[in-house]
């Protein structure tokens, strides 16, 4: 049973603490939800012989995946400040390890991509983990540090389901966040639980008995625990408050949406109505093909026998004054229905801004690194836009992390890979000629090549060692006369 189903329950709506506008909410998310997952509008009814001609081209699951994939296909870098390897980078490092960094931000792009806002829940000292340090070698072999292992215990994090969270804020401003509540339903035996954790902001403020607002206590997040058991009022069962000057939940947009603290989705409705329309055309070509792929004969007044079986090995006998061998012919524009087709195919992805290969598939072998970006520029500036609002959010993610972890609470900056495949035949002529007129070093040139240039200097001076130990090798036995 899904959690749409659960919320479905007639008894929940009433407890809901917004009512008709959450399941108003539910219902758009889990539209949304089934459209990406290919659960989409039947428009055609099974013939008699029980033949579906519906057919489901799930563009909108290929928009958000290609949206995604974009996103973090190449990986997200946390660099924070500071030379080498430092404390925070170790503690950020063991967080996102202990929590295995690229699925959880897979699935939390991927929720918001559907959604429009995504979510992420701290929860502290939740999950052991052994932080591992190598053992340290220096030039001579000898060991300079022994290699440790030690358990230490990390916060974990959770990509919440945008569907069960709603946000609270002051109607004047809807970046000033007053509580986030978590609502679902789960169901254990003959009873259904509806649990309820509201996460608020007290200002610790009081008014008092002259009506003067008072500041009695200091500001702190109060986390409110409430459940109620087969319709019946919320109880409490617990309170806590947050130890820390932010809450424990993170939100962001997935795309911009100024009048709200919720994000605009990829599917918006004009998308999922395109989606349905395209499904309607091809399913009706799907039954035009299937009608009159075969010529459907038919005669008058050739025997005594009458059928009305149809199919391509069938010819109906009707009694008539005229008798003969007929075919019947194709009706409607076909070819039109296709260009149709093919146009609603093209609009979905131009508004989504998603590159649709099939119509460059000719061309790929002849474009050059700028004619990819010129064939992206749209898909390019929706990433830049999702990338400033995550990154944004991850920034945020580090920080409150840091101060979880007693550091320096100094996020740095997150660093993105390039989207797009680059032709290293091309990269690597215009680096040569940014070399020979000085314009580029040959670190940064290895560095933009993917080169670790430590790493290859090492090896390079090895490999000269290695040279100059054959070539002296070799004058000796020359001077010996061998």
């Amino acid at each position: 049973m899904s959690i749409f189903d659960n919320l479905r329950n007639w008894f929940l709506a009433p407890l809901l603490q917004n009512g008709g506008e959450g399941m108003e909410r539910l219902a758009a998310a889990e539209q949304r939800r089934n459209y990406r997952q290919g659960v989409q509008r039947r428009y055609l009814k099974r013939s008699r012989a029980g033949v579906d001609d519906n057919l489901v081209i799930n563009f909108s699951g290929l928009i958000v995946n290609r949206s995604v994939s974009m996103l973090l296909g190449g990986g997200v870098k946390f660099d924070l400040p500071g030379e080498g390897e430092t404390p925070a980078d170790q503690y950020i490092q063991a967080v996102m390890d202990a929590n295995k960094q690229e699925i959880l931000l897979l699935k939390a792009a991927l929720l918001a991509s559907e959604q429009g806002t995504g979510y992420l829940k701290i929860i502290p000292d939740a999950i052991t983990y052994t932080m591992r340090t190598p053992a340290e070698v220096d030039d001579a072999g000898n060991v300079v540090r022994q290699a440790t292992a030690q358990e230490i215990v990390l916060p974990r994090l959770v990509a919440l389901d945008p569907a069960i969270v709603r946000i609270d804020t002051r109607p004047d401003d809807v970046e000033d966040v007053l509580r986030y509540v978590i609502e679902y339903v789960i169901v254990e035996g003959q009873t259904v639980i509806a649990r309820r954790e509201t996460i608020e902001r007290d200002d610790g403020v009081e008014i008092d008995e002259a009506g003067v607002p008072q500041i009695v206590r200091d500001p702190a997040w109060v986390i409110v625990n409430a459940e109620s058991h087969n319709g019946m009022p919320f109880v409490e069962t617990s309170r806590e408050v947050w130890p820390y000057p932010f809450p424990p939940v993170l939100h962001w947009q997935n795309l911009p949406n100024p009048t709200s603290v919720y994000g605009t989705p990829d599917l918006t409705d004009d998308v999922i109505e395109l989606q349905d329309k395209y499904n309607f055309t091809v399913s009706n070509l799907s039954k035009i093909i299937r009608l009159y792929a075969h010529p459907q004969r038919y005669a008058r007044q050739l025997g005594s026998t009458s059928t009305v079986t149809i199919g391509p090995d069938e010819m109906p006998n009707f009694n008539s004054e005229h008798g003969g061998i007929f075919q019947l012919e194709p009706i409607g524009d076909l070819a039109g229905a296709q260009a149709f087709a093919l146009s609603l195919r093209q609009s979905l992805f131009d508004i989504t801004q998603t590159v649709d290969f099939s119509s460059i598939a000719d061309k790929i072998g002849a474009l050059t690194n700028f004619g990819l970006r010129v064939l992206y520029t749209d898909a390019l500036a929706k990433l830049g836009v999702k990338r400033r609002l995550f990154g944004d959010a991850l920034t945020e993610l580090v920080r409150r992390l840091l101060i979880i972890g007693g550091l320096d609470p100094d996020p740095g900056e997150i660093v993105w890979p390039d989207a797009l495949p680059l032709n290293a035949t091309e990269q690597s002529q215009v680096l040569a000629t940014d070399m020979a007129n000085g314009l580029v070093s040959k670190q940064t040139a290895a560095e933009l090549r993917g080169y670790n240039w430590t790493v290859e200097q090492e090896r390079m001076e090895a490999e000269r060692e290695g040279e100059d130990n054959l070539g002296a090798a070799l004058l000796r036995a020359f001077n010996a006369g061998q």
